[in-house]
């Protein structure tokens, strides 16, 4: 039987990371949104910050120098098979936040779809050392499989709602999920926790007059209800090594694929 890791295990509950906010209280994208990710969905925002080159971002969410990262990809058409995945999507195309989610970035980010376990590759090695030291590393480790669950927003990237990953545990006295495993396999920092980025907000959520109702508590109405729902399983049997230029990955490329042993 598979076990998986839990909330207690991961970083997804703890303070700061998962948005709850209070009834009735507008949910204002914060900086850091409004720096990495809105310039890629709505540029014309009158509240893009156009760049910050202390923080790495040199022209509406974009980075001129690449940065590498091992990944893993997700197969969209599983999460539009899943009925659990359809109906959390047409909860939220119910709601008044829905003219505010950027409907068009989920169709280009079909296939772009991931969860991130190793971020920063380019900064502990040149970028050509990085395939041969991954794939050295990662050789022999087994496939395993995930489960994601219903979507949440982040603390800091408040713009934009993730599903959590919780992957599988390894067997053993003492185990751990597979993703850690992988971090520590590569001498990456832990961080205990995996997220898939999905709907990206346009605009902040407020009282709507016009439908005498505030998009943010029905959006986080439906978020609360749709938490502990298992959107869908999935096997990982592969991970890859990504470069590029933006969070959303539209301007990316993937460096080499990285099979996982049967």
């Amino acid at each position: 039987m598979r076990t998986f890791a839990t909330d207690e295990r991961l970083a997804y509950r703890r303070a700061g990371n998962e948005l709850q906010p209070r009834p009735s209280e507008d949910h204002v994208l914060s900086y850091e949104y409004r720096l990495m990710q809105l310039p890629l969905v709505r540029p014309d925002h009158p509240e893009v910050v156009p760049f910050d080159f202390k923080a790495g971002y040199d022209w509406l969410g974009t980075y001129r120098a690449p940065r590498v990262s091992l990944v893993g990809f997700v197969d969209f058409g599983a999460f539009a098979q899943s009925p659990q995945f359809n109906r959390f999507m047409n909860a939220v195309a119910m709601t008044a936040a829905a003219r505010k989610i950027s409907w068009e970035t989920v169709e280009r980010r079909k296939y772009r779809h991931h969860f991130t376990i190793c971020n920063g590759l380019h900064e502990r090695m040149p970028i050509a050392d990085i395939v041969p030291f991954v794939k050295q590393r990662l050789e022999g480790f087994p496939r395993f499989r995930i489960q994601v669950k219903g979507g949440w927003f982040w603390g800091k990237k408040n713009g934009r709602i993730y599903f959590p990953v919780y992957p599988e545990l390894t067997d053993g006295l003492n185990p751990v999920d597979h993703l850690t495993e992988v971090q520590t396999r590569l001498g990456h920092s832990l961080h205990p926790g995996f997220y898939i980025g999905c709907l990206q907000l346009m605009d902040h959520l407020r009282f709507n007059s016009e439908l005498d109702v505030h998009e943010a508590d029905e959006l986080f109405d439906v978020l609360r209800r749709f938490r502990e729902t298992t959107i869908v399983e999935l096997d990982v049997t592969e991970l890859s090594i990504l470069r590029t230029h933006d969070d959303l990955i539209l301007k990316s490329r993937v460096l080499e694929r990285v099979p996982l042993a049967g």
